[in-house]
């Protein structure tokens, strides 16, 4: 891969796109793997959980995920077309199965979901790109159900705290 400079790279790494979309997100992955799984732990992943991730790249992870636990039901959102693409193809057979549900979101913070619809959360290294943070962490409140979990690797939360 050719060089970026700064610009070029903060930009792919928000939201990869082209040939070097798929390069930075396969380094991305390389790269945050560790956290990823470590992130997933956390989550005490239990039979029947509905999990909600935002940013998942690339996808390589969800094997893992699901090998944790082979009854959950898994959806992200992702703002990328490209990692999309990326992982609905190496995701094919959990799609087929319907177990993982994979859409491409916006940078709003808005979730169309239900309240309190999902049993856990996670994101890894999204932060930094979310304009108004406050915006989806109160969005990420609403969606929880009230013992959902919410992993992140600076932070984890439980639903049912106080929020502030």
């Amino acid at each position: 891969m050719e060089p970026m400079d700064n610009i070029e790279l903060a930009k792919q790494l928000r939201c990869p796109s082209g040939d070097d979309g798929v390069r930075v997100g396969n380094r991305m992955y390389a790269s945050n793997s560790n956290m990823i799984y470590k992130t997933i732990d956390r989550l005490n992943i239990k039979a029947g959980m509905h999990i909600l991730e935002l940013g998942f790249g690339n996808g390589r992870h969800l094997p893992y995920l699901f090998s944790k636990e082979k009854s959950l039901s898994y959806e992200g959102i992702e703002l990328s077309d490209v990692m999309l693409s990326e992982a609905a193809e190496f995701n094919k057979e959990l799609i087929k199965e319907s177990k993982v549900k994979l859409s491409l979101g916006n940078d709003t913070g808005r979730m169309d979901f239900e309240d309190k619809f999902f049993d856990g959360f996670f994101s890894i290294n999204t932060i930094y790109f979310w304009e108004e943070p406050n915006k989806y962490f109160q969005e990420i409140y609403r969606i929880l159900r009230s013992e959902g979990l919410c992993s992140k690797t600076s932070f984890r939360y439980r639903r049912n705290l106080p929020f502030s």
